[in-house]
């Protein structure tokens, strides 16, 4: 069997199934588009928690009819 031969072939066979055939890439978007933001201190991040906390008790306290914060409660 010459080259030209077995080249013919595996030509003419690669056509057979083009259903399979699928074109495109995959992108990485966050390797390409990903702005990593500095991280915040962790007084901020505890003083969040706190107002969340108090603002929390404080609705808790409308509901309940009492007015009492954490910060009353000397917990933190």
């Amino acid at each position: 069997m010459s080259r030209q031969t077995r080249t013919r072939s595996f030509f003419l066979h690669q056509f057979d199934n083009l259903g399979s055939v699928k074109v495109g890439c995959e992108i990485g978007f966050t390797r390409y588009f990903f702005r990593p933001q500095p991280l915040r201190a962790p007084e901020e991040i505890w003083g969040d928690v706190r107002a969340l906390e108090q603002e929390a008790e404080g609705l808790l306290g409308e509901i309940r009819g009492v007015g009492l914060l954490v910060s009353d409660l000397n917990l933190l």
